[in-house]
């Protein structure tokens, strides 16, 4: 028994902290007719048409928009020039560390990689690469491969600032090829709309390329019925059924582009569901992080929002900088110079006097830094942790050592050099980074510290530098290692060990929220609950993203048999994680057993929203409906679980079916058990003897 209830355990904290859900009420509307339920399997929720579609009347702004980033953020093989790391002089690599070796080739439009287990005698695997992020962006450039309908991140990119592979952090005990499954999360900002099979973690139909990268449609909105009836209407110049960015409020156009520029990486409703003019927290919960390396990629809207050029501003938004129909601006350019100065005179900058002529007019250098992204780190041959990708700082500012940055560049251009001000640049420098490097080492950012020590050794290549960033790099990898290791072992059910390597974990990184996460699931699963139960609460406290925390406390609840307690919880969770359908599925179980049953309901039919396809949560609806209301208060709800799951699923239909018998609505019964025959023969033959019962006692069932 202990062992089970481990092992389930373990099976929610996974699954809870790896998927995302919404927050639901249902909604008050008249029963579905029996056809419409039936029907709605067939409708489609594609409403794009593809940019090309624009083209007909929008040819120059299209062709305009072409050579973006947005534009780009998604290609093809045989729509870009793979870069010489494809080359058979540089295509073999295998990082420090790795179990495997990798081997990129390219011919013609296509490309592989081919990931080679190095201690074993497991046979290569072939990943043909799909598409491609960030080719021609100068930054790094990431491949996916698909197999069936799964996508996956391949492990290892090319950098082009460090012109080599990088390797994505990955486990050295791990097997096979080291992808990962690519989420929805990850897609929605480098597509337009893709076919995402509800209720999966990677699985879609095929890409469409005219919805690959972020188009037309994703900042004016679906656009099938807009082109229909300006083809119907060609006269008219007005356009009609399609969203205009510039009519927005200004919080709207900033919502546009928070969908990607911001942490909106848990959703509230499905994915791919956002529409432009929608407020951004009813699709997405924001993500609030400590420090910005904790941002998912991007975060520059919250940012800009902190700034008090923004909060002092009635229009500032992030197209006053960027204009997203053309290549996108430098930062330095003139145009981000003329946004600064439609509100700052020259004079009123404190740093004239002081600053050469040449560089008087570069506010974005000296007030948005320039700074490596260093969430975004990969292994390279002889770097720990490489940094390919930059970011301008938005939260708009006065950053001094930005100032004396952009001073020591100027000087360092001049024909005749002023070697006593270089020197006192590049010492007062030094040591500002060399502070900033000491700070983010006590408070654990090692990632931080490693690119600060950096830049103070750029400045000043001091032997102590270069044994503070050795010991560092040194301490990162050991936890890394440590963190690997402990998830190995707990795989293999070796839970003491486990504990073991969490605790010295935690001697490094006395505040890390995973570490006490995992430390008290395993202390739990070892009969140790008080302890463990300990580490669970620091780990919520230490990082309120988390849902494990709160979804575990929860489930040792539901185990002692106190549902009310672990109701508590489970909510909690699903507050952090609103998609999840897991912690939902929880919070019905906890209602079933509280005799809550309206509630246990709208739970699980939120399971249906965000997974279809789950059958144990039919099979508990089913239970509920038959059982616990009478047929005239479960026939709303069991309309609902149906149209929900597109009269898909087999058990649901039977249960209708029963309910319209028990209401002497036979006609209707018998539509809806031809549903039930045909989803059962579609994918749960088992339940076929059940719809043959129902359609048998219809025969001698009292009609209306």
């Amino acid at each position: 028994m202990k062992r089970n209830r481990w092992w389930l355990a373990i099976s929610i904290l996974v699954v809870a902290t790896g998927l995302i859900a919404s927050q639901w009420s249902a909604p008050t509307k008249p029963v579905a007719t029996v056809p419409a339920l039936v029907a709605a399997a067939a409708l489609s929720p594609q409403q794009y048409v593809g940019w090309q579609a624009c083209t007909e009347c929008h040819s120059k702004r299209v062709e305009e928009f072409q050579q973006t980033r947005h534009f780009l953020a998604l290609r093809f093989p045989d729509q870009v020039e793979f870069p010489r790391g494809f080359q058979p002089d540089f295509s073999l690599f295998q990082p420090a560390h790795s179990p495997v070796a990798f081997e990129m080739t390219a011919t013609a439009g296509t490309a592989t990689l081919t990931a080679t287990p190095v201690a074993s005698n497991s046979p290569p695997v072939r990943s043909p690469i799909e598409f491609i992020y960030g080719a021609g962006g100068g930054t790094d450039e990431v491949y996916f491969t698909r197999r069936g309908d799964q996508l996956f991140e391949l492990p290892v990119a090319w950098l082009h600032p460090q012109d080599q592979w990088g390797a994505s952090l990955f486990d050295p005990h791990g097997t096979g090829d080291l992808s990962r499954p690519l989420t929805p999360q990850c897609l929605e900002c480098h597509t337009t709309w893709v076919d995402y099979h509800r209720g999966t973690l990677n699985e879609y139909g095929p890409l469409q390329r005219d919805l690959v990268g972020v188009t037309c449609e994703r900042c004016h909105g679906p656009a099938k019925s807009h082109v229909e009836h300006h083809r119907s209407h060609p006269r008219e110049a007005k356009g009609v059924d399609i969203v205009a960015p510039k009519s927005m409020t200004r919080e709207q156009r900033l919502d546009l582009c928070a969908q990607c520029h911001t942490n909106a990486v848990r959703h509230r409703k499905a994915p791919f569901s956002y529409r432009p003019g929608e407020a951004i927290e009813e699709a997405f919960r924001i993500l609030k992080m400590r420090y910005p390396e904790e941002d998912r990629v991007a975060n520059q809207v919250q940012y800009l929002k902190e700034s008090r050029c923004y909060q002092q501003s009635e229009s500032l938004t992030c197209i006053s900088c960027h204009d997203p129909h053309h290549v996108a601006s430098k930062g330095q350019g003139s145009r981000s110079h003329d946004v600064c100065s439609s509100c700052h005179q020259s004079a009123d900058c404190g740093a004239q006097d002081r600053l050469p002529t040449g560089v008087r007019d570069q506010c974005v250098a000296c007030h948005m830094p320039l700074r490596n992204k260093v969430q975004v780190g990969f292994t390279t041959r002889d770097d720990e942790v490489a940094f390919p990708a930059t970011r301008y700082e938005h939260r708009i500012a006065v950053y001094p050592e930005a100032e004396q940055e952009v001073l020591l560049d100027w000087h360092t251009r001049q024909p005749n050099l002023n070697e006593p001000v270089i020197n006192e640049l590049r010492q007062s420098l030094a040591v500002h980074w060399s502070a900033v490097a000491e700070s983010a080492v006590k408070e654990q950012r090692f990632l931080r510290a490693i690119d600060a020590y950096r830049r103070a050794i750029q400045l000043n290549p001091s032997l102590e530098l270069k044994e503070k960033l050795a010991a560092i790099t040194g301490l990162y990898h050991r936890s890394t290692t440590l963190w690997f290791e402990g998830i190995h072992l707990k795989q293999q059910r070796r839970l003491n060990e486990a504990i073991l390597i969490f605790e010295s974990l935690l001697q490094i990184e006395p505040h890390s929220a995973k570490s006490h996460l995992e430390l008290g699931t395993l202390l739990a699963a070892t009969g140790q609950t008080a302890l463990g139960i300990e580490h669970l609460r620091i780990a919520a406290e230490g990082d309120p993203n988390d849902p494990g925390p709160h979804a575990m406390l929860g489930w040792l609840d539901y185990l002692a048999k106190r549902p009310e307690s672990a109701l508590v919880h489970y909510v909690r969770a699903a507050e952090i994680e609103p998609w999840s359908r897991q912690l939902e599925s929880m919070k019905g179980q906890c209602y079933v057993q509280l005799q809550r049953w309206e509630e246990s309901i709208r739970a699980f039919e939120r399971v249906l929203e965000i997974d279809p396809r789950h059958r144990e949560t039919c099979v508990a609806l089913r239970r509920v409906f038959r059982e616990q209301l009478s047929a005239e208060d479960a026939l709303p709800h069991a309309s609902r679980a149906v149209e929900v799951t597109h009269a898909q699923r087999a058990d649901l239909l039977i249960a209708l079916a029963e309910i319209y018998r028990d209401l002497q609505r036979i006609p209707e019964a018998e539509q809806v058990l031809v549903a039930a025959r045909k989803a059962a023969q579609a994918q749960e033959l088992d339940l076929l003897p059940q719809v043959k019962l129902v359609e048998e006692s219809l025969r001698s069932a009292p009609r209306k």
